[in-house]
């Protein structure tokens, strides 16, 4: 068995089940704003020969951008947000990603290059995609799922085979300090 060092924190059944339905019903809804996106993960090495070019592109919602909110349907997040209990805010967008008939992994990335900024990933919906490590290590997309880790860790994420779509929230913020600051 290898060994790994866990650099991550896992919660799950992070919201009570009507704050879940309120995000699921909205973002999944037929009126939530997705916004295309001709990638997922920046790679000037991307060809049209590349296995994964045709799926390298993702619908977005920027939720949270410039230290300030960017959508109307911030709101939905409240749960969330009281419980990470960030000293700020710097970024939360949405992801959704198609089904594709066998799972297609992207490239490795860091959300933010700053050792004191902190990512969380919300997962919206269940399903078999997957945010993979660097060390290996994998997190299921569970509905109700919350991984906390430093956003400089390298990690990638894939598209799912099981149902229409991978969709999950990106929080990019910095915690408060030890003492309360």
């Amino acid at each position: 068995m290898e060994n790994r060092i866990v650099n991550y924190k896992i919660i799950d059944n992070l919201l009570l089940p009507d704050e879940l339905k309120l995000i699921q019903d909205t973002m999944l809804g037929a009126k939530f704003p997705w916004f295309y996106n001709n990638f997922v993960d920046y790679n000037p090495e991307h060809t049209t020969d590349h296995d994964d070019y045709q799926h390298n592109f993702q619908f977005i919602h920027r939720l949270y951008g410039d230290y300030s909110p960017q959508s109307e349907y911030m709101y939905i997040l409240d749960p969330i947000v009281k419980k990470l209990n960030p000293a700020a805010i710097v970024r939360i967008k949405s992801n959704l990603s198609t089904i594709s008939a066998t799972k297609v992994v992207h490239n490795f990335h860091i959300d933010r290059n700053d050792v004191h900024c902190t990512t969380a990933i919300f997962y919206v919906n269940s399903n078999d995609g997957v945010t993979i490590f660097k060390d290996g290590s994998e997190i299921a997309s569970v509905a109700n799922r919350l991984v906390i880790f430093n956003s400089q860790l390298m990690h990638k994420g894939t598209t799912c085979t099981d149902q229409k779509f991978r969709c999950l929230i990106n929080f990019n913020y910095f915690e408060k300090l030890k003492n309360g600051q």
